[in-house]
């Protein structure tokens, strides 16, 4: 999405825009980091694997507790059928 679309999500006062932050619900952390690999389309939230993994990093390091973390990662885990596409019947 746009980076305006931050400011609509915002403003809000039902929807929580969790990209790039840590939520706390109900005891639960959940880590959210939106966007993607770069693409032949070049959507706006394109970064790299490193800078994917720098901001898994830096959230991770402020989570309390682990055990009781949901990680929200639009990419998927590298070698899972997510990853690959798989198509199911």
């Amino acid at each position: 999405d746009d980076f305006y679309i931050d400011e609509i999500l915002n403003s809000g006062s039902f929807v929580e825009n969790g990209d790039g932050r840590i939520i706390e619900y109900n005891g639960i952390e959940i880590l959210s980091i939106g966007g993607g690999k770069p693409s032949v389309f070049k959507y706006p939230r394109e970064f790299t694997e490193e800078e994917l993994a720098l901001k898994i990093n830096t959230l991770a390091s402020q989570v309390k507790d682990m055990s009781k973390c949901i990680f929200n990662i639009h990419i998927p885990p590298y070698d899972t059928d997510l990853d690959q596409g798989t198509q199911y019947d």
